[in-house]
């Protein structure tokens, strides 16, 4: 995502929770947005979107062992998003055959509730400090 930022592309973004910096092309809760605003719609709207990545991630861990945390894919970025990319296609076809899905619960994918209050966004990198704002004025206003 950085390298395409780089090229360019501005309008692709990677979401993440504020563990990680805010980065033009990454985007990051804000803590403490009140729900009202339109950085607490971004807010939640990120975090529903996260939330349902992980449950996503949390399926293919328990389908394909072979991505489970403890058993790292040692390959390049490409290989791991072809080998991804073939999980999601193998479970798409398993799921259209009523294949059941094993019951694995991994706690590094469980979702876990959203606490702005307890989140820290201390590494705001402000080499674009307008990239979320930019976002959120353009996705997240009314437009009526």
């Amino acid at each position: 995502m950085q390298r395409r930022y780089i090229e360019g592309d501005s309008n692709t973004w990677c979401i993440a929770d504020s563990g990680y910096p805010q980065q033009p092309w990454l985007m990051i809760p804000i803590t403490n947005a009140l729900p009202i605003t339109l950085e607490g719609r971004y807010t939640a709207a990120l975090v529903r979107t996260r939330s349902c990545i992980e449950r996503c991630i949390g399926v293919l861990k328990g389908r394909f062992r072979c991505i489970l945390g403890e058993r790292m894919l040692h390959y390049t970025p490409r290989v791991v998003a072809r080998i991804i990319i073939a999980c999601v296609i193998l479970h798409n076809i398993c799921t259209e055959g009523r294949l059941p899905i094993n019951q694995y619960v991994n706690e590094e994918v469980e979702a876990y509730p959203y606490n702005a209050d307890a989140m820290q966004n201390e590494n705001i990198d402000l080499s674009d400090p307008l990239a979320r704002r930019r976002l959120i004025e353009t996705y997240f206003t009314d437009n009526v």
